[in-house]
């Protein structure tokens, strides 16, 4: 999905789009994190 964007922004998204990866790999990794420590 991110690399759609990208596409549709004519390539000018694709940092915008890898931020938001690395937002949701981190969101995930607290998660999952919270979840194991409860």
């Amino acid at each position: 999905m991110e690399q759609a964007l990208a596409r549709a922004n004519g390539g000018k998204g694709a940092d915008a789009a890898n931020a938001c990866m690395q937002l949701i790999e981190i969101g995930r990794a607290f998660e999952t994190r919270r979840a194991g420590a409860v």
